[in-house]
């Protein structure tokens, strides 16, 4: 018997023109009037086309077994006596369930009970609204997204939101609609692990296939530099969203070459003038050595930046000292940190600075440091 509804999210709880459809503390409202210059229609509706009905319960998971859970006899009882299907929602506890609700074998009754329900009496309600009543439009749309991360119920879920997206296309719904409805406006700097970015993707793609680079034009949009470059570093700590926000910090570089941004604005931007610790082990160094080498090589006859030169420009002494002081464990970290001591070694002989001072400074850690340091000195200053 083919299920007849959208299910679960074919519209997160939107209303026009100030009505709210609501559950608890959660709530999203969307008014279309004026924004898009069209007659306003509710988005949240009981009756669907056929071709939103089109989903069937064969689709979701463990749908064979819905007898081991509830007895037919029972759904029975229930649909002789017309229960409303908020109540056979409740006495199957679903109300309880949470995120787990899409996996849980007592949804797939509910699902056939609604089904049987439309065929007994010639309808076509949804199940929508009672999902919206129970958790909330805002709560349930990020409930189907965490669903797609799990195979048992990925299929589902992703069929699911198709269907959503292609309702909120029929009814005009923006891109910068939906990135307000899932608050990723609000400045946060964990923004990349909001379940509602990869949403926003997905829609995204659904008006403008083929554009890889959407997201981040509107994040560039929203926020700062300083900013989204606070954003994208963060998001490279996680692993869930390393890669996101290593492919976005990678736009981010070619829209500040494009803008001519110079290196030492980007080393700031990058927040690596924020402390001394791990300079040399930072990724963000890492990158802006990149964008340091491509501005130079589309700009030749720009001023070049050097590391030694960006650093001074950003640290003090004593800043500078800690820095080499502290370095990374890393093959890569330490070949830079030990450039940079070459170098600063150099500038201080440059700015007659006495063998003292950099014995003192780099070389007091052991004999042979203080060896190595002295002949560097000495070697810097007979070429001088």
């Amino acid at each position: 018997m083919r299920l007849h509804y959208i299910v679960v999210l074919a519209v997160i709880a939107f209303a026009t023109n100030g009505n709210e459809v609501s559950a608890g503390k959660s709530r999203v409202a969307i008014t279309t009037t004026g924004a898009l210059d069209t007659p306003t229609t509710r988005l949240l509706r009981t009756q669907y086309t056929d071709e939103e009905r089109a989903f069937g319960l064969n689709l979701l998971p463990g749908s064979k077994k819905i007898s081991s859970i509830i007895t037919n006899k029972k759904l029975s009882k229930y649909l002789k006596s017309n229960q409303e299907f908020d109540d056979v929602f409740i006495r199957l506890k679903l109300d309880k369930a949470g995120d787990k609700l899409f996996e849980n074998p007592k949804f797939l009754a509910w699902a056939q009970y609604v089904d049987d329900f439309n065929q007994k009496h010639q309808t076509q309600n949804s199940m929508l609204p009672t999902l919206v009543r129970q958790f909330g439009g805002d709560d349930l749309s990020i409930m189907l997204e965490k669903a797609k991360q799990a195979d048992k119920t990925y299929g589902v879920a992703l069929r699911l939101q198709g269907e959503q997206m292609k309702l909120w296309r029929r009814e005009g719904l923006t891109t910068d609609m939906l990135f307000k409805i899932y608050k990723l406006d609000d400045g946060a700097t964990n923004l990349l692990e909001n379940p509602g970015i990869k949403i926003w993707m997905r829609y995204a793609d659904e008006l403008f296939p083929g554009d890889s680079t959407l997201l981040f034009k509107k994040l560039q949009k929203t926020y700062s530099d300083e900013a989204l470059s606070k954003i994208l570093i963060n998001g490279k700590t996680v692993a869930s969203t390393e890669k996101l926000a290593s492919d976005l910090q990678n736009q981010q570089l070619r829209y500040w070459l494009k803008d001519l941004v110079p290196p030492e604005k980007a080393f700031q931007l990058l927040s690596l003038n924020k402390g001394a610790d791990d300079v040399f082990g930072s990724p963000q160094l890492q990158t802006w050595i990149r964008y340091n080498a491509a501005y130079a090589k589309q700009n030749p006859y720009a001023h070049k930046a050097t590391l030694i030169d960006t650093l001074l420009e950003n640290f003090d002494t004593a800043a500078m000292v800690k820095m080499l002081k502290t370095r990374p464990n890393t093959a890569y970290g330490k070949h830079l940190a030990g450039g940079v001591e070459r170098d600063l070694i150099k500038r201080w002989v440059t700015d007659g600075k006495p063998l003292k001072f950099v014995v003192e400074n780099l070389g007091s850690s052991s004999p042979a440091k203080k060896e190595f340091v002295t002949g560097l000195y000495n070697k810097y200053k007979a070429a001088a």
